[in-house]
């Protein structure tokens, strides 16, 4: 991620595809949100959430989510997919 802390991370996970457009929908919401930083006292954009997203056993949803975050407007980006994360069978990084 990017050299400033984030104010918040969110880790959404998923392994159906049934549910990839709650998950679009959570990401527009995420993207509209803004915080009160409590140490400044101002309003803080987006770009101070950091939202990792990880599918899990389904390179279909991997897909569909890496396809939708490339078209949203971010400041950075990263999906990742895995078949077992403990002995790294498959592993995808965007």
């Amino acid at each position: 991620m990017s050299q400033n802390n984030p104010l918040l991370s969110i880790i959404i996970t998923s392994y159906t595809m049934e549910r990839f457009k709650d998950i679009c929908d959570l990401f527009d919401s995420i993207k509209s949100q803004t915080l009160l930083n409590p140490t400044q006292q101002t309003q803080e954009t987006q770009q101070t959430i950091e939202v990792i997203f990880v599918a899990e056993r389904s390179r279909e949803l991997y897909n569909k989510v890496k396809q939708f975050v490339s078209q949203q407007s971010v400041v950075e980006r990263g999906v990742v997919s895995s078949q077992d994360l403990q002995t790294a069978d498959f592993q995808n990084y965007l």
